[in-house]
């Protein structure tokens, strides 16, 4: 049984954030944007920012109702990101059989970028106009593993 055929992924359903977010993710991906992310598509933020949170411990936070903008489409996540999400959740509820129930993968998955977006927008705001961004961006992560590092 391969869990990486189409037939298993046929009900993995679209991808939320917060509505509050809806500009920022539209700016950061705009493709004459000065973001890491221009050019790319807002599941790569997406992604982001849920790494961002799990990396930095902050909790996860849903999205309060009515706020969800369900507009990632399946297609957006490519298949490591949704195995990624998977992880996430596994590695959140202690559940193996988690990864079944694609709905439950992104709530967690969901709750962790909505906690983590702040933080992405954090660091954009804090480049310097043509600074290298993406150097900017791997010394923060750097400086978070090497925190984590010393914490454990």
């Amino acid at each position: 049984m391969s869990l990486g055929s189409a037939g298993f992924e046929i009900n993995f359903p679209d991808v939320s954030y917060n509505k509050d977010f809806q500009q920022e993710y539209t700016d950061l991906v705009n493709p004459l944007g000065k973001t890491i992310f221009a050019g790319r598509n807002r599941a790569n933020v997406f992604i982001y920012a849920m790494v961002l949170a799990i990396s930095n411990g902050v909790e996860k936070k849903s999205i309060e109702k009515g706020k969800k903008a369900p507009n990632l489409p399946p297609d957006a996540f490519t298949d490591e990101m949704r195995w990624f999400m998977r992880t996430v959740a596994i590695m959140d509820s202690e559940d193996l059989e988690i990864f079944l129930d694609h709905r439950k993968v992104l709530d967690i998955a969901e709750s962790y970028a909505n906690a983590g977006f702040p933080l992405v927008l954090d660091l954009v705001n804090k480049t310097i106009p043509g600074e290298d961004i993406e150097a900017v961006f791997e010394t923060a992560l750097r400086d978070q593993i090497k925190n984590r590092q010393k914490k454990n």
